[in-house]
């Protein structure tokens, strides 16, 4: 069995990188604010990271491209237990896929309850 690939542990960088091609591309970044996945072109595709800092962004995962995606945000005049969840970029009309969430004309959050193609 041969495998490619490889993983480095950087402590000054406070990182560890696993990538899946043996010439670095492919895999995932585990840094000590964020954890970053690379597609096999060596591209960024989702990131995940975290800053606890009240009424900022504390915890997204979201696109590299256009920063849509799911944001969890502490409430700046609210105790630290509260939390705000935002949804970018969520479908405005119901894409038929079972449990995918979607806003009405309304904007009012609606979950669908179809098989695709039904």
């Amino acid at each position: 069995m041969k495998s490619n690939g490889r993983i480095i542990i950087d402590p000054s960088d406070k990182k560890i990188s696993v990538y899946s091609g043996k010439d670095g591309t492919g895999g995932s970044i585990i840094g000590c604010d964020s954890i970053n996945m690379y597609d096999d072109s060596g591209n960024l595709y989702t990131s995940l990271t975290g800053v606890d800092i009240a009424g900022r962004d504390f915890v997204t995962l979201t696109s590299r491209y256009n920063k849509k995606g799911l944001h969890l945000k502490r409430i700046a005049s609210a105790t630290s237990d509260d939390i705000l969840y935002i949804l970018d970029g969520l479908p405005t009309s119901d894409p038929k896929i079972e449990g995918a969430l979607w806003m009405d004309a309304d904007r009012t959050l609606k979950v669908s309850s179809r098989g695709f193609g039904s």
